[in-house]
């Protein structure tokens, strides 16, 4: 790790590696945009935890899949979304089949559905697991795009988001 030897770095370093939603540096729509991108992952996860809890109601999975599938369409969907991030597929997503109402209602409706089953650890496990946004096991999406854009870029993964898909370059980056 560098050295850091005043003030002004440490600013900049700071800056690089928090990321504020009241940042000076994105636009209202840039800033959209951005939490966009980063959700994709973790909501084509939401849909997958939902199906294979429902679907493992009638043909009962072992935890290993129940688990493993979400995980597995998280690191998939978050890889494809780092490398060949498309805005107008991303929009067209969000705000059709991906949309954040149409998931909340479909889990809705699943939670219920799983609660009539009986199938109340999956119920529990539902909502844990769609609605805790702080910790969340099956997004390790999260994790990938850090270690990327520390790698790559040593910035937030909002930032290395624009400097790589836009080539935008951040003020705190002249340093």
């Amino acid at each position: 790790m560098k050295k850091i030897d005043s003030s002004k770095e440490l600013n900049n370093f700071v800056e690089a590696n928090v990321y504020y939603s009241d940042n000076p540096y994105l636009n209202a729509n840039e800033k959209i945009e951005v939490a966009m991108w980063f959700a994709l992952p973790s909501i084509l996860t939401s849909y997958s935890f939902l199906a294979t809890s429902i679907y493992s109601v009638n043909h009962p999975l072992n935890w290993f899949y129940l688990f493993g599938i979400p995980i597995t369409v998280n690191l998939i969907s978050g890889l494809v979304n780092w490398l060949f991030y498309s805005k107008k597929l991303n929009i067209f997503l969000g705000t059709t089949i991906l949309n954040g109402w149409l998931l909340f209602i479909l889990q809705v409706a699943g939670i219920i559905f799983l609660v009539v089953k009986s199938a109340y650890i999956l119920a529990v496990l539902l909502i844990i697991f769609s609605y805790n946004p702080f910790f969340n096991p099956l997004e390790p999406h999260a994790y990938l795009y850090s270690y990327f854009s520390n790698k790559q870029y040593k910035i937030h993964p909002y930032y290395a988001f624009f400097k790589r898909f836009y080539k935008y370059r951040f003020p705190f980056e002249n340093g």
